[in-house]
């Protein structure tokens, strides 16, 4: 018994070894001139583009490499990046990334049937790590162009940093916005009405069918990523030639997502807005992390962010107070024409909102006209008619006329203080 369990072990073993070998020996052969060349690009360039011809059925391994920069502040948003040309639409490319030209190489040696696909083949543009050596492998059997740009100032670095502390800041008014829910649920309507249709078609398939169609999506990530590379390419084809079919899609989907949103409301319960606002947060956190190229000075803007959301509300208060205190504003003195100017404005205002209260019914109308030595000047005032005689605006003009020198400020002729008044 146990040497039948030894024998099986073993058995399980070679099986595994031979997996392995088979999954290295079935990859490229090594890298070896002219198909490796090694591009060094040197930091003073910011624009460089580089041909590369494909050589007649062979695979061409293209190695470009960035000596990295030191970290300085100024170097936040620093983003050294190579953009592929392709000169066939249908062409694939292999990209290996590695810290220096061996580990490039061992990568593209260790390519076999077992290796993950990768997303980075999705894409058009690489990026270097800023500052540390870095290289970037390329394998393809056709000729393409490869532009480098060193970026000193990436604006996609900026607005993720700008998007993250609004969403952080403003998390807790956005969970609570109507137009943020209809929205949001909008969108996922339109985007995951695609994965309905696939559920409500599964539901006709047999048992096995199903189970072999779970078994495909899980292991056929080499196909998806191949499908969605192959809609990316036709993507310009299809809105131009089919944009009525895109368009009615995105109608229908979006009207039926309004309704089941409008049908069952936006969230009201407490708890279900504040797991929102969290959400809103942390997707606010990793906006900031990925806002910089520098994860410490990401990190130490996080802890301010946090310090200054956790701060008590009455440190700002007395805050101010203390810059109030020692660092108080000038006073500015009113000019002799500015202080009549203010003078009018106000009484004129105080006027007529002493009318829109003698004419509202809190005002007692027998009653004051009883206190009254003269009723009929009342009635005009209401009225906006001339209430002062022609003597009262005879005496005002002239107590004007007689106004004391030593209102004026000794320093300037035409500014006086406000807190001084007639003697």
């Amino acid at each position: 018994m146990e040497s039948s369990m030894g024998l099986l072990k073993l058995s399980f073993s070679v099986i595994i070894i031979l997996i392995i070998v088979f999954g290295i020996v079935v990859s490229e052969p090594p890298c070896s001139r002219p198909s490796c060349v090694e591009v060094p690009i040197d930091i003073t360039v910011y624009q460089k583009e580089i041909k590369v011809n494909a050589l007649e059925n062979e695979r061409k391994l293209c190695i470009l490499c960035y000596p990295g920069q030191k970290k300085t502040w100024y170097r936040l948003w620093i983003n050294p990046k190579i953009t592929v040309n392709l000169t066939d639409p249908n062409q694939q490319l292999e990209i290996y990334h590695g810290p220096n030209v061996s580990a490039v190489v061992e990568n593209s040696k260790a390519t076999g049937f077992l290796s993950w696909p990768s997303f980075s083949l999705l894409k058009e543009e690489y990026v270097f790590n800023p500052f540390n050596f870095s290289c970037i492998g390329i394998a393809s059997n056709k000729g393409y162009i490869i532009q480098f740009q060193l970026k000193n100032v990436e604006v996609n670095f900026l607005i993720y940093l700008l998007a993250g502390l609004l969403l952080f800041f403003f998390a807790s008014t956005w969970s609570r916005n109507t137009l943020l829910h209809y929205s949001t649920g909008i969108s996922f309507g339109v985007l995951g009405s695609i994965l309905i249709v696939v559920f409500v078609i599964s539901k006709f398939l047999p048992q096995k069918l199903k189970f072999l169609g779970y078994g495909i999506a899980i292991i056929s990530t080499s196909t998806s990523l191949y499908l969605w590379k192959f809609f990316t390419v036709y993507l310009n084809d299809i809105l131009i030639n089919h944009w009525q079919i895109l368009i009615s899609y995105v109608i229908v989907a979006g009207l039926v997502s309004f309704a089941v949103v409008y049908r069952y409301g936006p969230v009201t319960n407490s708890r279900t807005l504040d797991l929102v606002k969290w959400c809103l947060q942390g997707l606010g956190l990793v906006l900031i992390y990925h806002g910089t190229q520098i994860s410490e000075m990401s990190i130490a803007i996080i802890i301010l962010v946090f310090s200054i959301y956790f701060l008590p509300k009455g440190f700002f208060v007395w805050l101010k107070r203390f810059r109030y205190r020692f660092f108080p504003p000038k006073t500015r003195l009113l000019t002799e024409e500015e202080y009549y100017l203010e003078g009018e404005i106000e009484t004129k205002k105080a006027l007529e909102e002493l009318r829109e209260y003698c004419r509202s019914p809190n005002c007692d109308a027998w009653k004051t006209v009883s206190r009254l030595n003269s009723p009929n000047r009342f009635a005009s005032f209401i009225q906006r008619n001339a209430h002062l005689s022609d003597q009262e605006l005879e005496d005002y003009n002239h107590s004007a006329a007689l106004m004391p020198v030593d209102l004026r400020d000794d320093s300037s002729d035409s500014e006086v203080s406000i807190s001084e008044g007639y003697r």
